[in-house]
């Protein structure tokens, strides 16, 4: 519900930025592969709407926790 409200009235990199936290809550939980989607899901979004530096920062995640898991 928050990421279709996100994406319909937030723009893009808001719903990017959603994505992402709810990426890193997955991560918390210990779901490290739907995390790492979520996060993928973001990388593509800031890439898309040109917003380097969260592009950065979502990369920086899913090493660190491809790393951590393994997951590829």
């Amino acid at each position: 519900m928050v990421l279709t409200v996100t994406g319909e009235h937030g723009g893009r990199a808001e719903e990017a930025k959603a994505l992402g936290n709810v990426g890193n809550a997955h991560i918390l939980k210990g779901d490290y592969l739907q995390g790492c989607q979520l996060l993928e899901r973001a990388l593509a979004i800031f890439e898309s709407v040109g917003a380097p530096t969260r592009a950065a920062v979502a990369m920086q995640r899913l090493v660190q926790f491809r790393e951590r898991d393994h997951t590829s």
